[in-house]
Formats: structure tokens, sequence, C-alpha cells
């Protein structure tokens, strides 16, 4: 597999809280179609992302976040089946809002 890339549509429930004054919490859901080189058809996908964000002034935050994306098996030209494809990502970042 040489390539995979993101394509059709795709659709993202954002909900976002103020837990305290200063800690906010994201989760997201999406869904949609990615291409894959020398499969048959876009495969089915979807994204699951929640993350913490703690204020540390009101420009500055640093956060935490979890994703986990989720690509059904595809079937290639000369019909083999591969199993699903999977990445789980933590990561912690600094963050700037203007």
């Amino acid at each position: 597999m040489k390539s995979l890339r993101s394509a059709g549509p795709s659709f993202i429930l954002r909900i976002g809280k103020s837990i305290r004054p200063r800690l906010r919490c994201t989760v997201r859901f999406g869904v949609g179609l990615t291409d894959i080189e020398n499969a048959e058809d876009r495969q089915f996908t979807y994204a699951f992302h929640a993350g913490l964000n703690y204020d540390l002034t009101k420009e500055f935050y640093v956060g935490a976040k979890y994703a986990r994306y989720m690509v059904s098996g595809p079937t290639d030209k000369l019909r083999l089946q591969y199993e699903d494809i999977s990445v789980n990502y933590f990561g912690v970042q600094l963050g700037l809002r203007f």
C-alpha cells in the first residue's frame, strides 16, 4: 500500500464543554470514506477524538488528546481482502488562541 488519503464526505460532531473555569473537554466523532491506492473501492472510515485543555492564560493552553481512526479492510484489484486498519494516537500540546 503506497498511499492512503481521505476522500468523500466527512461529518464531525463536536461537543465542547467547560468543566471548570479553566478546563475544557472536547469530544468529536467523524465518519467518511477513505481512498486507498490499488483498492477496488473507497472504504468506510470513522474517527473518534477526545481531549482536555487547561487554560494557562486567555491566549495559551496546555492539553492532552486521544484519537482513534478505523478504516474497514480494503479489497485490492487482485481481489485480496485485507484486515481493518486502525490507528490510536495520544498527544500533548501547547496551544495559542488568537
